[in-house]
């Protein structure tokens, strides 16, 4: 009969655990990072569709201020919180731009699209996976 001491049966056993902890933690952060791998991409399509939504009421809002003014030198203050993307006032050629990047396809690549409501023309171009969408508002006929 061969005797096995057992402080030497319980060692085996704690590093089986440790082992098996560590393995089954690995295990976890790679599900992890394939699943964030697989959501953060659409995560941030969301966060830019909103961001374009915003923007697009933020025009709305400017809009509706600018004819309500309708007399030269009136002033009023305007609050902006623009987190992604440019805001671009071209007073030469009488329009407001806002321009930003994006994997989110706003609309139908290369096709000019117009708000029915405020006549925002919203024009989305492809540049290989990232998108340039652009809102404009104009003032005067081309």
């Amino acid at each position: 009969m061969i005797k096995k001491e057992r402080g030497s049966v319980d060692k085996n056993k704690k590093a089986q655990i440790w082992v098996e902890t560590v393995v089954y933690t690995l295990i976890a952060f790679v599900m992890i990072g394939l699943v964030l791998t697989f959501i953060k991409p659409k995560i941030e399509e969301m966060q830019d569709k909103a961001i374009i939504d915003q923007s697009l009421e933020i025009i709305k809002s400017i809009d509706k201020i600018i004819t309500e003014i309708g007399i030269p030198g009136n002033k009023r203050e305007i609050e902006i919180g623009i987190k992604k993307g440019v805001l671009k006032i071209d007073g030469t050629n009488d329009k407001i731009v806002f321009e930003i990047e994006s994997k989110y396809e706003y609309s139908e690549v290369g096709s000019l699209v117009t708000d029915p409501t405020s006549g925002i023309e919203i024009r989305t171009e492809n540049e290989g996976r990232i998108h340039t969408i652009s809102l404009t508002k104009k003032y005067s006929p081309d």
